[in-house]
């Protein structure tokens, strides 16, 4: 069973991941589910293992502290892959967006509520909401990165 992992690297963002056989999973960033998750696919990684983390970069008006927090959370992914040893990629939000809606949401189109509707339609039994009721974009972008990522079939391209 092969493993196609996307993340939203922001601090609401999220680790999803989709295999071969069709089965997936969406955890939160503060959620240590995913820790876990990524220990034991770290051990499988002969049955094909693909990541992929959305790019950051600093954001226009975006306070110095929370540009750092972001910063932070962003080298932790890393850390996480590289520690365990699984191949990633970056992938800018421009590119995955372009393949998995067809063509990138234009400016000033809501891409956080186009992204969790086409997220629910794809996958209607994963939560897209957080513990207090609230959509949670960051788990439909890295459902969706996780699906670019298995649509992109990485064995073939060069990881990381």
């Amino acid at each position: 069973m092969k493993y196609y992992i996307g993340v939203d690297p922001g601090a609401k963002g999220a680790l999803a991941y989709i295999t071969s056989q069709g089965i997936c999973a969406v955890w939160d960033y503060d959620d240590p589910k995913w820790q876990l998750f990524l220990r034991i696919v770290a051990t499988r990684q002969s049955d094909g293992v693909m990541a992929m983390i959305e790019s950051a970069h600093a954001m226009p008006k975006q306070g110095v502290s929370s540009m750092f927090n972001f910063g932070k959370n962003y080298g932790r992914w890393h850390g996480w892959f590289d520690a365990l040893q699984i191949p990633y990629q970056i992938v800018t939000p421009q590119k995955w967006k372009k393949k998995i809606f067809d063509s990138a949401p234009k400016k000033g189109e809501d891409q956080k509520q186009i992204a969790l509707d086409l997220a629910h339609r794809l996958y209607p039994s994963i939560s897209l909401t957080g513990p207090k009721g609230g959509k949670k974009d960051g788990r439909a972008d890295s459902l969706l990165i996780a699906r670019y990522c298995q649509k992109m079939e990485g064995g073939k391209r060069a990881m990381k």
